[in-house]
């Protein structure tokens, strides 16, 4: 069955972890830096100039706690995969000491009843 895509896709999935604020982050900006009304070289005014440097530093900021959730939610199946391979090794182990114990209960059997 193929994956559906999300209603919200910006609503946080069952296992995300959201970034706390001791995530060792800088703290985003609280205001705008001032304004200026001067026009550079290249025609473009300074408040459009400092919109677009806000507009990247936001964006760049919303990347990098995608990225600490990836990192986060890729940590978390890590440590899944490994409890999984030592479950596995475990059942293994089992599976093993059944089927000796099931050949060694045969082979008895079979001594057993040539025995008599």
């Amino acid at each position: 069955m193929p994956m559906q895509k999300p209603q919200y896709p910006t609503a946080a999935s069952y296992y995300e972890v959201r970034p706390s604020a001791s995530s060792g982050l800088s703290p985003s900006p609280k205001s705008a830096p001032p304004r200026s009304n001067v026009v550079n070289g290249d025609g473009i005014g300074g408040d459009a100039a400092v919109q677009g440097s806000n507009n990247m530093a936001a964006t760049l900021q919303h990347i990098v706690g995608q990225l600490e959730i990836i990192t986060r939610t890729l940590s978390v199946l890590e440590e899944r995969i490994s409890l999984n391979e030592d479950r596995i090794a475990d059942v293994t182990k089992m599976q093993k000491e059944l089927l000796q114990h099931q050949r060694q209960q045969h082979i008895r059997k079979s001594y057993d009843y040539h025995e008599d």
